[in-house]
């Protein structure tokens, strides 16, 4: 096993996803301003804010969840070490890129780019400053054994 391997892996993993809301954000945009969609659900501003409210305790709770997933994988050796590391880097970057793209999808039914520019934005920020550290995933492996 190779850990800088797997460490560039889930590192691309998330750039992607990242990426992805970059790219669905930014064209839900210009979608709308080129008058390619009109948006055809006009949420009122309250129901736009609770969903964005939502979105956020979502976001927040990627976090908890990092730590959580992949605690029921009993670690045992090194294999099992880095699948437990990956299993909780991806759900929590899962979280984040859902966020980020419902966000995207706010944009495009009900043409707010305040509310749903600022989820997508913050998902992408959230993917970015939480990215895998190598170090964290030597040490993983390192306590294994």
């Amino acid at each position: 096993m190779d850990v800088d391997q797997a460490y560039r892996v889930l590192v691309g993993i998330c750039l992607v996803l990242a990426g992805g809301v970059v790219l669905a954000a930014g064209g839900a945009w210009a979608v709308l301003e080129a008058g390619l969609f009109p948006p055809f659900l006009g949420f009122p501003a309250w129901v736009r804010w609770s969903v964005g409210a939502g979105l956020l305790v979502l976001l927040a709770a990627s976090y908890p969840a990092h730590r959580a997933a992949g605690g029921a994988v009993a670690v045992t050796d090194a294999a099992t070490a880095l699948q437990a590391f990956q299993t909780r880097v991806i759900t929590a970057m899962a979280m984040r890129e859902f966020v980020g793209m419902a966000g995207a999808v706010l944009i495009l039914l009900s043409r707010d780019l305040l509310v749903g520019g600022t989820l997508a934005g913050l998902a992408v920020l959230s993917i970015l400053l939480a990215l895998p550290r190598r170090e964290d995933l030597r040490e993983a492996v390192r306590r294994a054994g």
